[in-house]
């Protein structure tokens, strides 16, 4: 296991000040996430150093079910596959990821706990998703996350996600999966 490489914080900064991260906008049982959230997890990353960053890849196939990354709310620390710790560039999957984790990290600093734990994955899910489209301009096809936010939206009484107007395709696409929109993702006019 390896801790705290500068230039993989330096990479995470870029990914938390990326044009995607700033469009992120939506809300969950009340709770906003949006670019300013992500700016005060990059604060404390960068700045403080309040967040630690590793690289354990037998620690992440540890989890159940085996995880790609992980935060840790009791430490505030960001692990992630040690491949990570030496790749000289991120790949567009490991900016979604690192997307992900921070939404864990946003809902573990704002102290929400309105969400349960497949709530608070799904959003951050929700939150990877949106993140994709706008930086790259394309869906994770290989990510079943907002599949995911709507079996969970379903199942979960009370839950209710709002996105930004300027994700119609997005929510367009998962009210598409055949569930009630007033139990789904909502949207000005969809």
């Amino acid at each position: 296991m390896s801790r705290n490489r500068p230039d993989f914080r330096k990479a995470m900064a870029q990914v938390l000040s990326s044009k995607g991260v700033a469009t992120i906008n939506f809300t969950v049982k009340g709770f906003r996430v949006h670019s300013a959230s992500y700016a005060k997890i990059r604060k404390l990353i960068i700045d403080t150093g309040k967040i630690n960053i590793e690289f354990d890849s037998v620690k992440l196939a540890s989890c159940y079910p085996p995880a790609d990354a992980s935060y840790n709310g009791t430490t505030d620390t960001f692990t992630f596959e040690t491949k990570l710790e030496t790749q000289s560039t991120l790949e567009t999957w490991d900016w979604a990821v690192i997307v992900h984790e921070s939404t864990h990290a946003i809902f573990d600093m704002a102290r929400v706990s309105s969400l349960n734990h497949v709530e608070e994955d799904v959003a951050a899910r929700l939150a990877e998703e949106l993140f994709y489209v706008t930086q790259f301009d394309r869906f994770i096809h290989y990510n079943m996350g907002l599949m995911e936010l709507h079996n969970a939206v379903v199942k979960s009484p009370g839950m209710e996600i709002t996105t930004h107007p300027s994700y119609p395709d997005v929510v367009r696409w998962v009210m598409g999966l055949g569930y009630s929109s007033s139990r789904m993702a909502t949207h000005d006019g969809i």
